[in-house]
């Protein structure tokens, strides 16, 4: 079968399996349309809220999917590892620094998720406005934002399994 062949009824099957899995129970976890005036109100919102290292706010969500706004200002948030989901990013405004690989400093397991205070030996990647970055399931990151700057990022729960 040809390679584009095999793309097209990816794509095709995608979608239908997705409708396919919706409940009407399901229908307000639902949003899968988000306008840019909606996600600036989301960034206006985050930057009105008392500072903390980390401010997460829905976007979209269509389980097991969802994209959130991550507003991250002044000291990092703790590292964090994934077990089941790959992360997506995509930086909105702001600048900072991507550190993956290595492994946690303190690591301490919760609900699928593994955080600490850092991350060791790991790969340091700027950031800035446009930049996206892929964070594979069970790998070690951390988000840094740039002195005196937010960073504010739009990303994407990948569910991968275990």
């Amino acid at each position: 079968m040809k390679l584009h062949t095999l793309l097209l009824a990816a794509a095709l099957a995608l979608p239908t399996a997705a409708f396919a899995q919706m409940a009407p129970a399901a229908a307000p976890d639902m949003k899968i349309y988000a306008t840019s005036a909606e996600v600036q109100a989301l960034i206006a919102k985050a930057k009105a809220m008392p500072a903390k290292p980390l401010i997460i706010q829905p976007i979209l969500s269509l389980a097991p999917y969802s994209a959130s706004l991550e507003y991250r200002v002044g000291e990092a948030a703790p590292a964090s590892v994934h077990d089941t989901n790959a992360e997506l990013m995509y930086v909105l405004e702001g600048s900072g620094t991507l550190v993956d690989g290595g492994t946690l400093i303190d690591a301490k397991a919760s609900n699928g998720n593994s955080s600490g205070s850092g991350v060791k030996d790991g790969t340091s990647h700027p950031l800035a406005k446009g930049d996206f970055a892929m964070v594979p399931q069970g790998v070690a990151h951390q988000l840094v934002p740039a002195a005196g700057q937010a960073l504010i990022l739009m990303t994407f729960k990948a569910p991968r399994g275990k």
